[in-house]
């Protein structure tokens, strides 16, 4: 019954986000205003700062700026749980670097999904050698990513201003900063099909957002980060089964690819109605992906499990384990 349950909410929950009815802010039952992620008001104060507004001009397919803010959202909630995580409490300024990487990275990946055409002249900006040196300068003109052709250079000014904070954050760590850098050039040479991982560009953001807030000490927050991302790119390539089929482009459930369009088109739809019966293996996937992602959050502390239940909320519709909420790390 949950995994009917599970792949019908994932549904529910794509739909609504599409459609606008999902809101941009998560705030707990029972809290004195706090909520998961940046406020509305401050996700409408990154809008401003970034010109999201232009940007949803330039690139019109992402949508409305609401819906780059409701992006900016799920980049600071996962920065958020980091924080509550980890032994660092909640800094702000985290979350709103967080949010402005996250929003960069999805447009990133719409440029070179959408508008191959212009992917080069925003790729270039961005090679790893430089967002290396981004990191380990954050300050220094000389190391500032800078891109002149209109709309790209907005969201090019988003990675600048993002790494600039987080190199600052890591300024005294270089073997964090490092590792950092590294997920970076995976994830660049995945999303440009430089490398043999397709997949990685899909996880790889949630992890390295979830480890801004981890220094490599933390494991067992970090691995319950690798099991998360691992659940929310099943959950996205579910979502995007059809787009992904018709364009044949790299998805955990179309592996290996359809030999074509019309076949590859056939097969997510095939999937996407399959999908919801309980035996399927796309659905026992999800649910095994879930079950991993809630035994791993065990050992962390009660804040992180309350966040990461608020987010699966937000995802699912339902919550999934309340139970755990208010458990002992060691029940």
């Amino acid at each position: 019954m949950m995994r009917r349950r599970l792949a019908r909410l994932l549904l529910a929950a794509g739909e609504g986000e599409r459609a606008g009815t999902a809101p941009p802010s998560v705030r707990r039952a029972g809290s004195s205003g706090e909520c998961l992620g940046l406020s509305d008001e401050r996700l409408l104060q990154l809008a401003v700062e970034h010109s999201l507004g232009s940007v949803a001009s330039h690139f019109r397919r992402l949508g409305e700026p609401l819906q780059l803010r409701r992006l900016a959202w799920w980049g600071s909630a996962l920065a958020d749980i980091g924080c509550a995580a980890g032994s660092r409490g909640r800094e702000d300024d985290l979350l709103a670097d967080a949010a402005r990487f996250y929003v960069a990275v999805a447009l990133f990946d719409h440029v070179v999904d959408d508008a191959p055409d212009r992917s080069i002249a925003l790729a270039r900006p961005l090679e790893p050698s430089r967002l290396r040196l981004k990191l380990e300068r954050p300050t220094d003109p000389e190391a500032r990513l800078v891109c002149p052709a209109p709309g790209l250079r907005l969201i090019v000014a988003l990675f600048d201003r993002a790494l600039e904070g987080i190199g600052r954050r890591l300024e005294r760590e270089p073997v964090w900063r490092a590792e950092l850098a590294d997920m970076l050039e995976t994830m660049y040479c995945s999303e440009l099909s430089l490398s043999g991982d397709p997949l990685a560009a899909k996880t790889l953001p949630f992890i390295l957002i979830g480890h801004l807030a981890l220094p490599p000490t933390e494991t067992a927050p970090r691995a319950f980060f690798t099991k998360l991302a691992y659940l929310l790119g099943l959950w996205d390539d579910w979502q995007d089964l059809l787009p992904d089929g018709w364009a044949l482009a790299p998805n955990a459930h179309l592996e290996p690819r359809p030999p074509g369009r019309l076949r590859g088109l056939g097969r997510g739809l095939w999937l996407t109605l399959m999908g919801m019966t309980p035996r399927h293996e796309l659905s026992l996937r999800l649910t095994r992906a879930l079950e991993a992602t809630l035994e791993s959050a065990r050992p962390l502390p009660v804040a992180a499990r309350r966040k990461t239940d608020e987010l699966l909320l937000h995802m699912f519709g339902v919550r999934v384990f309340p139970a755990l909420i208010d458990q002992r790390p060691d029940a």
